[in-house]
């Protein structure tokens, strides 16, 4: 079986309420992964939220802690958890985030350096309203 990729994943449905449901971590090594709370408010013994992890390897494709995960999504119809299309979600918006994050200094470097080139052929365009002694001084007799 084909090894299932974020790029087969439609995430149209997935509300900004389940995005808000996960969060991205970090292994030790720095590989990240998605923690994803239940949607159904569950919790633990101990009173904390259920959540899943999830997480993505070549060799393995999409995992995830919940039961549709420990069996491998045989029963899923979109071949995916919930947790893992709401963790899909969550890596898209960051990544549109981080583009638009990324894009608004540039475009603000542009803006700045037209700026700067209109100010300077202003300048260039401005004649000289120097004194006769200024004009000795610096040469331009």
């Amino acid at each position: 079986m084909a090894v299932m990729t974020a790029s087969r994943i439609d995430t149209s449905k997935v509300t900004d309420e389940q995005i808000g449901r996960a969060y991205k971590c970090f292994e030790s090594n720095g590989t990240p992964f998605y923690m994803v709370e239940s949607s159904r408010d569950l919790f633990d013994g101990e009173g904390k939220r259920v959540e899943y992890k999830v997480t993505w390897s070549k060799q393995f494709g999409f995992q995830c802690t919940c039961e549709a995960g420990k069996y491998g999504f045989k029963n899923c119809q979109k071949g995916v958890c919930q947790h893992v299309i709401i963790s899909v979600a969550a890596a898209r918006e960051e990544r549109a985030a981080m583009k638009e994050l990324n894009a608004k200094p540039v475009q603000r470097e542009d803006v700045r350096k037209a700026a700067i080139k209109a100010r300077a052929k202003a300048l260039v365009a401005e004649p000289l309203n120097l004194s006769d002694e200024d004009k000795v001084r610096f040469g331009l007799n």
